[in-house]
Order: C-alpha cells, then structure tokens, then sequence
C-alpha cells in the first residue's frame, strides 16, 4: 500500500488510531487525526502526535476535515453513519478501519483472527500461548489491548488476533490464514 505523500484522515484517537496514526506517518502519509473528545488527557495526547507532524483536531468532526483527503481510516466504535463519513463516501474517499490498513502491512506474517460474541479474548490468549510453547515466534494483537496497527511491521513471524465485529464493519481484502468464529448470539446481530 503506496502512502508517500498521500493525505489521510485518521477518526479517533484511541489506542487504534494512534496506532494507525503512527503507522502511516511512518508510511509518509500526511496524517490528520481527528477526536471527538477534547479532555486533559486527549491534549496531553494532541501534543505528541503534532511533535510527530501529526496534526490533531480536538472536539469535533467538521466538515473541512475531508478537503484534499485520499483515504479515512476509522477507529473501531466509531458509527459509520455520522455525517462526516456520509459526505465521504459521496466523494468516493476510500473509508477503512485499522484492522485493515494493519493487514496490507503484514507481508510474509501468518495471521490468526478470532471473533465471535463470547469466549474471544480467552481464546485469543490461549491461542497465542500454545503456539508460543510449541516454539513458535508469536504476537498477540487486536482488542486484547494492542492494535494490530502497532505490530504490523514488527518481526514476529505470526500474528494471533482478536476481532470485534466494530472491525469487521470496516474491511475489504482482509484474508487471515486462520480465522475462527467462536459463536454467534443476539448481541451481534
């Protein structure tokens, strides 16, 4: 994925998107990122992401944030019905999650993906110490707390994850060597 010089909007400045942030400052992207909240904390934030070129706009989502943008990546949680991404999708800006943008990183990786309603962060945990004590080099990533995004060029040969369907809403050519779909209730229908 060619990001050189390309403007991109990062929504949500959770652990996904700095994560995703950070990855595509480091592809040479031009990284806006964009958050709701505008707490202590999220300035405190604001502050390193600008000491790396990325800019921030804290406390709401406007319109002119789409002016010159090439790609959205959007942070799990976030509603892909709020105006902003509307008016996107009418302009035709490609809209991606984290989830996504991580995995077009993940060259020669064995990828792992677990999702379902319940059980998923135990099985993910239990996923990647079995392969651990068969020797195996691995990470573990996704909503047990570590965005894919953040390991996706690290050297870990295989990658297990936890999948939300928050996630799920936003791929495309997502493709895990494994995936697993644990089960599937009301709650996520």
């Amino acid at each position: 994925m060619l990001l050189k010089g390309k403007k991109v909007l990062v929504l949500g400045m959770g652990v996904s998107g700095i994560a995703s942030a950070h990855l595509l400052k480091d592809e040479k992207a031009i990284v806006t990122i964009a958050e709701i909240e505008n707490s202590k904390d999220k300035r405190g934030e604001a502050k390193k992401l600008n000491q790396k070129g990325i800019e921030v706009v804290l406390g709401s989502h406007p319109m002119s944030l789409l002016e010159g943008k090439q790609l959205i990546i959007v942070s799990p949680g976030i509603p892909l019905t709020i105006p902003l991404l509307q008016k996107a999708r009418l302009r035709g800006i490609p809209i991606l999650g984290e989830l996504e943008l991580a995995f077009r990183f993940l060259k020669g990786k064995s990828l792992v993906a677990i999702t379902g309603t319940n059980g998923k962060t135990t099985t993910t945990l239990l996923t990647g110490k079995i392969l651990e004590k068969a020797g195996k080099d691995v990470q573990i990533a996704g909503n047990v707390g570590i965005p894919l995004a953040k390991i996706a060029r690290g050297k870990s040969e295989i990658i297990v994850t936890e999948v939300s369907t928050f996630q799920l809403e936003t791929i495309d050519k997502f493709s895990p060597h494994i995936s697993c779909i644990l089960n599937i209730s009301t709650d996520h229908l």
